[in-house]
């Protein structure tokens, strides 16, 4: 089995030594893991509101013992329009790519596909390249501009990202991305809880006020159409009874005289 060892100074002419970019990066893999530097707002993912940037803040990124760095100003980066008809869901990745015709480490979108039901892109893990996921961004269909709500913050998840803050071990953030997703999924649950149950206890209370013979806005309705009755500008109901018993009495002699 073949040993490998470095780094060693060079002895020109005699045992020279040379070592690639490549050894340089395997060496710092075993002290440093892949993710972001510190967290907060490091290489965090913004809007403005107004179209369909998002922005990426400042920050360093460590990606299998390559350094990534935005510096000075916020790097801006414009997705594509938005589907008529789907929503989509795109990715902001931080890119290593090892091929000869590349040699870099840069921030690009993955592009989603629109769908009723719409999934983010897969992340590239292989020989030559590894991304990271920074933010998924939710594309709402016929929507020209992109909101805060449409970003989901990756960072903290260990699985497509996560944050290196030891030398020889990753801190495991998974868990609190999961819980901080949960958290927000159950919140909106109760926001649509609490709208049905305002509805139904709002139905409930308006059919209360209408219900016979005690609820409120009935026994108001029938005490006004009691006095509507009470006087109008043709009769009064109690001049109207006199003549419907008049008339009973007429009906009655008239009854008598025809049958005898």
């Amino acid at each position: 089995m073949a040993e490998k060892y470095m780094f060693f100074d060079s002895i020109d002419g005699e045992d020279e030594r040379f070592y690639t970019a490549d050894e340089f990066a395997e060496y710092f893999r075993q002290l440093i893991s892949n993710g972001i530097f510190n967290g907060g707002d490091n290489l965090r993912v913004t809007t403005t509101g107004t179209d369909m940037s998002i922005n990426i803040k400042e920050g360093y990124a460590w990606i299998e013992g390559y350094l990534y760095k935005i510096e000075s100003e916020d790097l801006k980066l414009t997705l594509d329009a938005a589907d008529s008809v789907l929503n989509r869901i795109d990715r902001i990745v931080i890119r290593l790519d090892k091929s000869l015709d590349k040699r870099y480490v840069k921030a690009f979108i993955l592009k989603g596909i629109p769908a009723e039901s719409p999934v983010a892109p897969e992340i590239t893990r292989n020989d030559n390249t590894y991304e990271i996921s920074l933010a998924q961004v939710e594309i709402v269909t016929g929507k020209s501009f992109i909101e805060d709500y449409q970003i989901i913050d990756e960072r903290l998840n260990h699985e497509v990202c996560g944050i290196t803050t030891h030398l020889f071990e990753q801190v495991d953030t998974t868990q609190i991305f999961n819980e901080w997703i949960n958290y927000l999924n159950v919140k909106k649950q109760e926001a649509n809880l609490s709208f049905e149950q305002f509805v139904s206890k709002w139905i409930q209370w308006v059919g209360d006020k209408l219900s016979e013979p005690d609820g409120e806005f009935y026994t108001e309705w029938k005490k006004w159409f009691n006095e509507i009755q009470d006087t109008t500008n043709l009769i009064t109901r109690t001049q109207f009874k006199e003549h419907e018993d008049d008339n009973s009495a007429h009906n009655n002699i008239v009854n008598a005289i025809i049958f005898g």
